[in-house]
């Protein structure tokens, strides 16, 4: 793991931005932050992050929509996109990665797993 790297989480649920933020952070990580689709694309434009976390449901466009539009921009559609849910089904977690999304990770789950799991698509580092 590349201790400089950049995530991107888009999520409206400010308490799941927070407990990202303390334990990315403390792992010398940077967190960015986004609280709607629409703002989300705008700084996956701007900061072309290592990785992106996209929540499911969002306030103004569906996580769904989100993940096509990294997928179709040149400049962000090889950025893995982890999706985070509250939404356990199957056959939602398989559109997500059909439609390009490395991974699908429920909110429910003990968060040093999702640290994990997240962990795990980082690009390798000198600083390893």
């Amino acid at each position: 793991m590349r201790k400089n790297a950049v995530i991107l989480a888009i999520d409206d649920e400010e308490s799941i931005l927070t407990l990202l933020g303390i334990h990315f952070r403390g792992l010398g990580l940077a967190l960015e932050t986004a609280g709607t689709g629409e703002e989300g694309l705008r700084k996956a434009k701007a900061l072309k992050p290592d990785l992106i976390l996209l929540d499911v449901a969002l306030p103004d466009i569906t996580g769904l929509d989100a993940l096509q539009a990294l997928k179709e921009d040149p400049e962000l559609k090889r950025i893995p996109v982890i999706i985070l849910s509250g939404y356990p089904l199957e056959e939602a977690s398989n559109v997500f990665l059909e439609a390009g999304a490395a991974d699908y990770i429920l909110k429910t789950v003990r968060i040093r797993q999702v640290i994990e799991d997240v962990l795990s698509y980082l690009p390798a580092g000198e600083n390893q």
